[in-house]
C-alpha cells in the first residue's frame, strides 16, 4: 500500500540493478510503482565536488538514458536525478541543467532534480533557486552533523514548490 519508489542507478552493477527491477516490474500496471534512476556515467563527474568534467555530453547522456529505459523495461521514469550533486557550481551546471531539461521535454522522464551526498545545505538551496528542478533527493538522518542546516535548506525548497525525498535515513 502506499507509493512505491524504486531507486536506482545505470551504475549499480553496471546496469544489473536495473535489470532485476525491470524483470520485478514487468508484470505490475505502469501506475503501481515509480522509478527514480539516474543514467550518468561516473567517469565525467569528479564524485567529492559533483563538477562535470569535459567528458559529459548531452547526446552520451541520452544514449545511456535510453539503455536504462531498456533495462527497465519502461518508456519513461517517473525521476530522473543528477548524482552527486554537492555544490552550487555542480547544480548549477547550465550544459547539465539544459540536458535534464531535454529530458523532461522529451518525456523520457516526468520530474527531473538532483541526488545529494555531501554538502547538501548547499545544494538543496542551489536546486530550489535553479527554478527546473522538481525534486532533491538528499541524504538525511538523525547523525547528520550539519542538520539545522539542512533543515532550513528544505524548509527553502519546500517553500520553492521542490519536492524532497530522503535517503539513508537509517544512517548506515
Amino acid at each position: 500500500k502506499g507509493i512505491k519508489l524504486l531507486a536506482t542507478a545505470g551504475a549499480y552493477q553496471n546496469g544489473n540493478n536495473e535489470r532485476i527491477i525491470g524483470t520485478a516490474i514487468k508484470d505490475l500496471p505502469r501506475d503501481s510503482y515509480f522509478i527514480l534512476t539516474n543514467s550518468f556515467d561516473i567517469n565525467w563527474i569528479d564524485t567529492k565536488t559533483g563538477i562535470m568534467n569535459s567528458a559529459f555530453s548531452y547526446n552520451k547522456l541520452l544514449n545511456n538514458v535510453k539503455a536504462s529505459l531498456s533495462r527497465l523495461g519502461v518508456k519513461y521514469v517517473d525521476i530522473f536525478t543528477q548524482p552527486f550533486a554537492a555544490s552550487r557550481e555542480s547544480v548549477l551546471n547550465e550544459p547539465v541543467m539544459r540536458a535534464m531539461e531535454a529530458l523532461k521535454k522529451e518525456g523520457l522522464t516526468r520530474f527531473i532534480g538532483i541526488a545529494t551526498h555531501r554538502n547538501e545545505p548547499e545544494a538543496v538551496r542551489a536546486a530550489a533557486d535553479s527554478g527546473i528542478h522538481d525534486i532533491i533527493m538528499t541524504s538525511y538522518n538523525f547523525l547528520k552533523i550539519n542538520r539545522k542546516e539542512l533543515d532550513e535548506a528544505i524548509r527553502h525548497a519546500v517553500k520553492a514548490g521542490t519536492g524532497i525525498i530522503a535517503m539513508k535515513t537509517m544512517a548506515g
